[in-house]
């Protein structure tokens, strides 16, 4: 398989060796433009994925609390009936 893919690599870089294409004008300065918005739009996401994660862990810790404190009311109501 490997054998294959370089043969397929060889033929592809052989035959557009010298290949080409040009460009709309202001293709470039558009593109620079664009960059930033995609990484703003990027950090975002990243954001909102930090505060989810760390609202699941803070229900996660509230309610393991709970069922803490719970636990040790039952332990004295136990030791309160005998």
């Amino acid at each position: 398989m490997k054998k294959d893919n370089d043969e397929i690599t060889d033929l592809f870089r052989t035959h557009l060796a010298d290949a080409g294409m040009s460009v709309r004008d202001g293709f470039w300065e558009e593109l620079s433009q664009e960059i930033p918005v995609a990484c703003q739009h990027r950090r975002r996401i990243l954001l909102f994925r930090v505060a989810a994660a760390a609202s699941v862990l803070l229900v996660w810790r509230h309610r393991r609390l709970l069922s803490c404190i719970s636990l040790q009311g039952k332990k004295w109501k136990k030791h309160l009936q005998r």
